[in-house]
C-alpha cells in the first residue's frame, strides 16, 4: 500500500464523521471538512503522535454570503474580469 493510502485510512479512522471529503491522487492526499470542525482537525493534526504535521499548507474556503445579488451578474464578461470587477465605462 502506498504511504497516501495509509495515510488514508488513519485519517478515515481518526476523524470518522468530521470528514466531508478524503482522497488521494498522484500520491497528494485531500481533506475536507466542516468548517466547525478545522480546528480540531488542524490540532489533532499537528499533536497526535501518529500524524505529527508541521505546516499548513493550504486553508481554503468560499464566501457564498452574497451569491446570487445583482452584484454577481456575469453577463457582462470582459478580458479584464467578471463584471463585478470591473468599473463601469
Amino acid at each position: 500500500m502506498s504511504s497516501s493510502g495509509t495515510l488514508v485510512d488513519s485519517l478515515r479512522a481518526a476523524l470518522g464523521d468530521h470528514i466531508v471529503a478524503l482522497g488521494s491522487a498522484l500520491d497528494q492526499v485531500t481533506l475536507d471538512v466542516a468548517p466547525e470542525h478545522w480546528l480540531e482537525t488542524t490540532r489533532l493534526l499537528r499533536d497526535e503522535p501518529g500524524f505529527s504535521f508541521e505546516q499548513l499548507i493550504d486553508l481554503c474556503g468560499v464566501d457564498y454570503l452574497g451569491y446570487g445579488r445583482d452584484e454577481w451578474d456575469t453577463e457582462d464578461v470582459s478580458n479584464e474580469g467578471f463584471s463585478r470587477g470591473v468599473e463601469g465605462r
